[in-house]
């Protein structure tokens, strides 16, 4: 390259000058920024108006300096002796990795950015920085005059790390090498060929508002530099259950983005905002809100999405469904709704919360037990209520036992699970449960779904298959109670895909699917989960997305909740069966079971039917677009579950989604605090992660390669990308990690 043997001197790093101020790459004409993330002068304050920057080599070998020097105008310095004594007229910035340099654009203009580590904590994190920020006069500076400046840089820090010249390493391998990354607003992507064709007064709504995209670097929502607020927002459809919202800026289409199951839609009706996430061409997550002027503007917005969000996710024309369950469906996409009993326990919440900011002394290391082949991964977690927990990889089962200290060890292991019979395969389990106070294991075997398996623990021996029906295949079950695991309770229920009913191996028949327990649908309703509460109640849920509760089994449902549009993955309820948490891809729904109106005011959805008039508002638990832009992933949430024990109040709701463990508290949500959620990253991504039994302190968290207690005290808000962003291997650990590759 050119610039190479022009700029570097072999192996002592950029050419030697011949005086120390000779500068190596120049910005020629510029004006320098502050970018602050909390100040009361605002977010973007000018230091140089003009400016020019320089790369600069110091004394030291391989040492080199950022200098941003002050220029002026004609007659400008004449001025000079009116200014603050304390004013700098050259700003100097050593040039190491910590800067992290990226690259951006302001008003059409070339950018180049880094940190302030003055204003850095001393691990300098980002949680606080604020950054600089040189915007080049793209009139006087082409686009190759800024990549030398960019390339001089990068080589600059790459030198003083290593102490050896760059000269081997190209400049798009440096730029990998520093993760440059463009700041503010990208270069804007093509209109999709849908939006272009749409006309003009083709449009479900139409509105005016401020338009704003969440800035990962500024931790804050700023306006795009390619528009001046306010922008006009549509909605519009371009084919059957095909929809797009649009932004126009000047009477520009300057944004099209598909209405999706990724979107992650959420309004907020207290500052008249909605918000949602869009995945560029490049597979980047955004987040982008805008602001409506008035109550007005925002219902109708919200509504028409709401609308759109359902016809997509259904398939199914909004019309066709009743106005109660609109209703439904619109009120689960807001967030100012407080549940009815949010202030009973919140003190008592407060007070566990806080118990969780003690300190803990780091666990000695352990040595990593090997208890399988390390081509296959963990694939599902059972939480018994005597310290132990199983975990399943492959054909093989993991027993682990909780310490007095707090961690997790591998008591035993069981490898090759496979069938009583003689000539019995190996199988791999799809699910399990713990049954009989822990002494049993059911397994699911994807290969023969119209058996059940019971895997005596204390032997580890597949010692009984329970025949079900040749016509029903089991795709999920739960204790009969909720607590049921704890007593001696043998029998269990189970559904396929139109039929709920209960497994009584005890019956002297071959099957033990007791018919006369069984309530079965004509239709295919595809139930996809079931959960009981100490009662007994059923709530069962669907890929279709709606739940059903039950009183009792073989009955008709008492209440049947409408979908939302996505298949139910998982649902969990409070023992009490007041609340109920449903899974989805990429919300949790969670409702409460209490009728709040009518003549059956106060009793419970699973033993009265709800008005039909009056249907439960639910609410969506979402992660927030700015949090899912940091992650960097779309969301894939796991079944959540409540804390739970023999007399443990329910006050967490736990999930993952990829390598984050989140937990809700669950009083701040019952008040309609919707983002009160902690998190913790793992390098790898978590499997499945449950409290354990009988308290809400300690999670148990199942990733590919790993089993873990985790602590929730080590959960941390999630306030800046030192939560999302650095894994728990990065930081101190607290954790008991057993690095079991079963």
């Amino acid at each position: 390259m050119q610039f190479m043997k022009q700029l570097l001197g072999a192996g002592s790093g950029f050419r030697p000058p011949t005086n120390n101020t000779e500068e190596l790459a120049q910005l020629h004409e510029g004006e320098l920024y502050i970018l602050r993330k909390n100040s009361a002068k605002g977010s973007r304050e000018c230091i140089y108006t003009t400016a020019l920057a320089s790369v600069r080599r110091t004394e030291t070998p391989f040492h080199y300096q950022l200098v941003i020097t002050r220029a002026y105008q004609e007659g400008e310095a004449e001025l000079l002796d009116d200014l603050d004594e304390g004013e700098e007229e050259e700003r100097e910035f050593t040039l190491r990795e910590e800067l992290k340099p990226r690259i951006g654009s302001f008003e059409g203009n070339n950018t180049f950015i880094w940190r302030d580590l003055d204003e850095a904590d001393s691990s300098w994190s980002s949680s606080d920085e604020n950054l600089y920020e040189f915007v080049v006069d793209s009139r006087r500076t082409d686009a190759q005059t800024f990549a030398t400046f960019l390339e001089a840089v990068l080589r600059a820090i790459y030198e003083q790390k290593h102490g050896k010249g760059s000269e081997k390493l190209s400049f798009d391998q440096l730029r990998v090498m520093y993760k440059i990354e463009s700041h503010g607003p990208a270069q804007q992507e093509p209109l999709p060929d849908a939006v272009e064709v749409v006309r003009d007064d083709e449009y479900l709504d139409r509105e005016e508002g401020e338009l704003y995209k969440w800035d990962n670097d500024l931790q804050g929502f700023v306006a795009p530099d390619i528009i001046k607020n306010p922008i006009e927002v549509r909605v519009v459809q371009t084919g059957q259950y095909q929809y797009y919202l649009i932004i126009k800026y000047k009477g520009d289409k300057i944004l099209g983005h598909q209405v999706t199951d990724d979107m992650n839609g959420k309004g907020n009706s207290a500052i008249r905002s909605f918000t949602w996430n869009h995945t560029t061409s490049r597979g980047q997550i955004e987040a982008w809100s805008i602001v409506f002027p008035y109550p007005e503007s925002y219902t109708r917005f919200v509504n028409a999405m709401g609308q759109c969000i359902y016809e997509v996710q259904n398939a199914m024309d909004w019309s066709k469904i009743k106005d109660v369950e609109q209703e439904y469906v619109l009120t689960a996409m807001t967030e100012d709704v407080e549940m009815s009993d949010a202030q009973s326990d919140e003190a008592e919440v407060e007070d566990v919360l806080a118990e969780d900011s003690e300190d803990v002394d780091d666990e000695s290391d352990q040595e990593a037990p090997d208890w399988g082949t390390k081509n296959e991964r963990n694939s599902g977690l059972a939480v018994g209520h005597n310290g132990i927990s199983v975990v399943l990889r492959g054909s093989n089962v993991g027993i682990f036992r909780e310490t007095t200290d707090g961690k997790l060890e591998l008591g035993g292991t069981v490898k090759g699970v496979k069938g009583p019979a003689k000539n019995a395969r190996v199988f791999n389990p799809s699910k399990m449960m713990l049954h009989e106070q822990d002494r049993s294991l059911v397994l699911m075997n994807p290969d023969n779904l119209h058996s059940l398996y019971r895997m005596d623990l204390e032997t580890g021996k597949v010692v009984d298959e329970w025949k079900l029906n040749d016509n029903v295949a089991i795709n999920a079950m739960t204790p009969v109670e909720k607590l049921a695991q704890l007593t001696g309770e043998q029998t269990l229920l189970g559904t396929s895909h139109n039929a709920i009913f209960r497994v009584d191996p005890r019956v002297s028949e071959q099957n033990k699917l007791v018919e006369s327990d069984m309530k079965q649908y004509v239709t295919k309703n595809k139930f996809s989960s079931l959960v009981t509460t100490e009662r007994g109640h059923i709530a069962v849920g669907s890929e279709k997305g709606d739940i059903r509760l039950f009183d009792a089994l073989g009955k008709n449902a008492k209440t049947m909740l409408p979908a939302l549009g996505d298949a139910i993955r998982g649902i969990d309820v409070t023992k009490d069966g007041r609340w109920l948490i449903a899974t989805c891809k990429t919300y949790l729904l969670l409702v409460d079971t209490q009728i709040g109106t009518g003549k059956n005011t106060g009793s419970s959805g699973f033993t009265k039917s709800f008005p039909a008039d009056a249907k439960p508002k639910p609410k969506k638990l979402q992660l927030r677009p700015e949090h899912v832009a940091f992650m960097g992933a779309k969301i894939d949430f796991s079944p959540a579950k409540f804390n739970t024990g023999l007399d443990a109040k329910e006050t967490a709701i736990i999930t993952s989604n990829g390598p984050f463990v989140i937990a809700w508290n669950f009083s701040k949500v019952k008040k309609g605090i919707l983002d009160s959620y902690d998190v913790k990253r793992y390098t790898g991504n978590v499997v499945e992660d449950n409290f354990s039994f009988g308290n809400d302190k300690d999670i148990i968290v199942t990733l590919q390669d790993d089993v873990l207690m985790l602590p929730k005290r080590q959960l941390t808000k999630v306030g800046g990308r030192k939560s999302l962003n650095q894994p728990a291997t990065e930081r101190k650990s607290h954790s008991n990690i057993v690095n079991a590759p079963f």
